[in-house]
């Protein structure tokens, strides 16, 4: 019984975590939703026809939803055609608008609650996972519990999902990240993903390629200070981000081996790439030096 309750704790934090990203990133667009229906409530109770009002309205969102997920703009309207010669040729009285608003309202609700259930078995299992790859001395319950949590606990800019914090502190277990520097990562991470425009992936591959470099060469893990000379010399360079770490990957054996220092090759990196502009002739003079 405690075990189906933890679970269904677990399905309202995600369904919780569902309306609160949406409602964080979407706040303006929140707000121009509250305010319009605010307006329409006044139109429609004003009127004789209320009925094919909240019809025509309800017909008009789903069919908004569904091009936001198709982005097929002739499906939508085709759609969008097809409801309102619906709502307009049917006779209908008050028990059908009574059973077609019902619905709508049970299949949305439905929705959310399969979708959280969806997210949470997702999490779950990625931190089962990380949990079972933690080396501390600590039970399996206790480690689940701080994973749980860590991923739980939203990033500066909520910019990240549930199941990418989860992905980010599955692999940073991997990568034998102390437990303390998860936040700062998570950040990072974020960084990389949004200002540079990684794929999450992506953007814990490069992540993993710095802390790497800079345990190596520094002892210590990538921070924040660290991120920002990155940007910036990415900002100056003639390459995008992908190409920028593409070089950065292609000679982090000369990093790792600590044959330059990083502070050294970036500089190197900048100035060739100002004269060379091309990126395997780089990679190839730097390997060569």
């Amino acid at each position: 019984m405690n075990e189906i309750i933890k679970s269904l704790a677990n399905v309202w934090k995600s369904f919780r975590n569902v309306i609160r990203q949406f409602a964080q990133s979407n706040t303006n667009f929140v707000i121009i939703i509250i305010v319009g229906l605010f307006a329409l409530i006044y139109k429609i109770a004003i009127t004789n026809s209320k009925a094919i009002w909240v019809l025509a309205i309800i017909n008009a969102f789903l069919c908004l939803i569904n091009y936001a997920k198709t982005k097929n703009i002739t499906e939508t309207t085709l759609t969008l055609i097809i409801g309102l010669f619906t709502i307009f040729t049917v006779s209908w009285c008050n028990e059908f608008i009574l059973i077609f608003v019902v619905s709508i309202l049970f299949f949305t609700i439905l929705s959310f609650i399969v979708s959280s259930i969806q997210i949470s078995s997702i999490i779950e299992s990625i931190i089962t996972i990380a949990s079972g790859y933690w080396q501390e001395n600590m039970g399996y319950k206790e480690k689940y519990k701080i994973l749980h949590e860590l991923a739980q606990r939203p990033t500066k800019h909520h910019q990240l999902s549930l199941e990418e914090r989860a992905i980010v502190v599955k692999e940073m277990i991997f990568d034998k990240v102390h437990i303390e520097k998860m936040d700062d990562a998570k950040e990072i991470i974020e960084g990389f993903k949004t200002v540079l425009g990684f794929e999450i992936d992506e953007a814990i591959a490069n992540y993993r390629l710095l802390y790497n470099i800079y345990m190596v060469q520094k002892n210590r893990a990538f921070c924040f200070s660290d991120m920002e000379i990155i940007f910036n010399y990415i900002l100056l360079s003639p390459f995008g981000p992908r190409v920028f770490f593409d070089i950065l990957s292609s000679i982090k054996d000369k990093l790792l081996e600590k044959d330059e220092k990083i502070e050294d090759m970036l500089r190197n990196i900048l100035t060739l790439a100002d004269q060379y502009r091309d990126k395997d002739f780089i990679i190839s003079k730097i390997k060569l030096a």
